[in-house]
């Protein structure tokens, strides 16, 4: 159409005008381009790929970490990562270096700025859910997260005032977001970024779902190209829920989750993991760029959606915090629900029963441990004690996974009554569906303040509650250089007593310690 037509013409003519972002930029573009050509060879994308200099330095720095370098001889060259990365994980890898540089971009808006940030983490949970549901592609997954706003991305850079028209329309007037990019741009954002990414050399089959919106049919996808559009249009939806800016959708966080559970064939806990592992990994790769990963935290605030309200405490966390976050030690932000008369149920965060001045002794000892080239049962056996005396948990239990990685199992007890508790703990391992199995093998932590909330309930071995007679609890994985080995696992017996942040804290700690005084023997 000639509206169309007209607005495509301004926004590439504002495109070359302005500069473009970095991740519109024309390296980025001519790399797509290689990479989609099938008639190109290893040396041409390298080619294109070096004659970005700072492109190319920051892409040697990270195919060397290890979210994509297992082991063996670093890589030394752009040719080599080529190689061995393969064309379609090069260019995702340009391009996320290229939206993380647009991060830094001073004069970007802050709906700009949002986007960007919306985009980055849309793409790392389409990737991990795909991984989840055992798609074979979870590259093509991960673009299509990264670029399904593309078109409104580029309408807020290029034309910012009509782009604000389109808000004020929207929000003001109440006209329909759909209703309203037409009327102010004689087009919509999913039309000019579908033609824009086709014509930059996407794949069609990303092409062609950028910016679609979710479909009412919510059943299982039956293709992998179904999977692409139901899952994106719905990831996008669930992280404009957690960031609180284009949302179009009056769906809660924890019904979205069971949305795209639903279309995925994963258990909506296994999609919440997936979540959270991209957003870990997110915030790990802006920091490794000298990036500020507070720029990655959702605005904390009491929307009335319990559970968004507690995954942006959570994550504001991660993205608050210095260090790595893949094993950073969390404080429980499970809101609990208001008693019948209203009261507040939360834990005390000054709760007493974790003895500082214990704690620092159990840490000096396993320090000890640590330079004495201790075995392996003498540190366990130590960090146990710590997490009994020391954290005021009244049983502990270490469990361990078998060989095979498919079952575990309860090995020592300390506490009262913590041997029916070890022999309780005798499960398989089930990612889907079992959060001790998540906790295990996704290297997490976590504290549960009431077994019997629903979120929780569904996610425990079965007659949880019952057969432990635990209100709450705290869980770690425990493992050697990244491979798991089993879980802690600390609760308060039969005393139904809150655990305390304090609590939670010097066990996260005792366990930390106890796994760098096992690295280094």
């Amino acid at each position: 159409m000639v509206g169309s037509q007209t607005t495509l013409d301004v926004v590439k003519e504002r495109l070359n005008e302005y500069g473009d972002l970095p991740i519109f930029s024309a390296s980025v573009n001519r790399i797509q381009l290689v990479s989609a050509d099938p008639e190109s060879d290893v040396m041409q994308l390298a080619m294109e790929v070096m004659k970005d200099a700072s492109l190319s330095t920051k892409l040697l720095k990270l195919v060397n970490s290890p979210y994509y370098h297992r082991g063996g001889a670093r890589i030394g060259s752009v040719v080599q990562a080529v190689m061995l990365l393969g064309f379609d994980t090069i260019r995702n890898v340009c391009l996320t270096l290229k939206l993380l540089d647009s991060f830094s971009t001073k004069d970007n808006s802050s709906e700009l700025a949002a986007m960007l940030v919306q985009s980055y983490i849309s793409g790392g949970v389409m990737r991990e859910v795909a991984r989840s549901a055992g798609i074979d592609d979870s590259e093509q997954c991960y673009l299509l997260g990264l670029l399904y706003n593309l078109g409104e991305m580029i309408v807020a850079h290029t034309l910012p005032d009509k782009y604000l028209e389109i808000q004020t329309l929207s929000k003001a007037q109440g006209v329909v977001w759909g209703k309203a990019q037409q009327s102010v741009l004689r087009t919509n954002f999913c039309d000019l970024g579908q033609h824009l990414a086709d014509e930059w050399g996407f794949p069609c089959s990303i092409a062609k779902v950028l910016g679609m919106p979710p479909s009412d049919e919510v059943t299982p996808a039956s293709s992998k190209s179904e999977f692409n559009a139901k899952v994106s249009s719905r990831v996008n939806a669930l992280m404009g829920n957690l960031y609180q800016r284009g949302v179009r959708t009056s769906q809660s966080y924890a019904a979205l989750l069971e949305d795209i559970a639903e279309v995925s064939g994963l258990e909506s806990g296994a999609v919440q993991s997936s979540v959270e592992r991209a957003f870990k990994q997110a915030c790990d790769l802006a920091e490794a760029f000298s990036l500020n990963k507070k720029l990655l935290a959702p605005k904390v605030a009491q929307t009335g959606d319990a559970l968004r309200d507690r995954m942006a405490k959570q994550f504001a966390y991660y993205a608050n915090s210095s260090g790595p976050v893949h094993e950073m030690e969390l404080p429980d932000f499970d809101d609990e629900a208001e008693s019948a008369e209203g009261k507040d149920k939360k834990p005390d965060a000054q709760d007493n029963r974790a003895d500082a001045g214990l704690l620092l002794k159990y840490i000096n000892e396993l320090t000890v441990l640590m330079g004495s080239k201790a075995t392996l049962n003498a540190v366990i056996l130590k960090m146990l004690e710590g997490i009994n005396a020391a954290s005021g948990f009244e049983r502990v239990v270490l469990c361990l996974l078998n060989p095979q990685r498919t079952a575990y199992a309860g090995r020592i007890a300390v506490g009262a009554n913590a041997e029916a508790l070890k022999e309780y703990f005798n499960f398989a391992v089930d990612t889907e569906r079992d959060l001790f199995s998540q906790i295990m093998m996704f290297h997490q932590q976590q504290s549960v303040a009431d077994v019997k909330e629903p979120c929780w309930a569904q996610r425990l071995p079965p007659a949880f509650a019952a057969k432990t007679g635990a209100n709450g609890f705290a869980v770690s994985y425990f493992g050697i250089e990244g491979k798991p080995l089993g879980m802690v696992y600390a609760d308060m017996g039969l005393s139904q007593q809150p655990i305390g942040l304090d609590q939670y804290q010097s066990f996260c700690q005792l366990i930390s310690h106890a796994r760098l005084a096992l690295r280094v023997q």
